[in-house]
């Protein structure tokens, strides 16, 4: 009987979790004053980026530390304004409140020529 319980209410937490939940995935657009825009589906969507949220990013150490997401969306803002490819960002959204992400960037292939 408690095993039953049990596995309803995990199924109805995670169910209820999922309906409120988004994600979106989609081409950095440009991020100014807490509003990140990414286009999806050749449309472009704001986003907004609560001043509290932290993220999690590893350096060049490879430790992990923790930021403030608009602080590294700032960061990330001004370093694309001349970089010729743009990354995939991969948003958790809420009623269009950004919760987090993660970026994905292309991986460049090259080819090996002989000689």
């Amino acid at each position: 009987m408690i095993r039953r319980f049990a596995a309803i209410a995990i199924v109805a937490v995670l169910a209820l979790g999922a309906a409120f939940a988004e994600e979106v995935k989609g081409t950095f657009v440009k991020y100014a004053d807490g509003k990140l825009t990414i286009k999806v589906d050749d449309k472009e969507k704001e986003f907004t980026v609560p001043a509290d949220l932290k993220i999690k990013r590893k350096g060049k150490d490879g430790n992990e530390t923790e930021t403030n997401a608009r602080e590294a969306l700032e960061k990330m803002s001004k370093f694309m304004e001349k970089a010729p490819t743009k990354p995939t960002l991969v948003l958790d959204v809420e009623k269009d409140v950004v919760k987090g992400y993660k970026m994905e960037f292309a991986k460049k292939k090259f080819d090996k020529k002989d000689n």
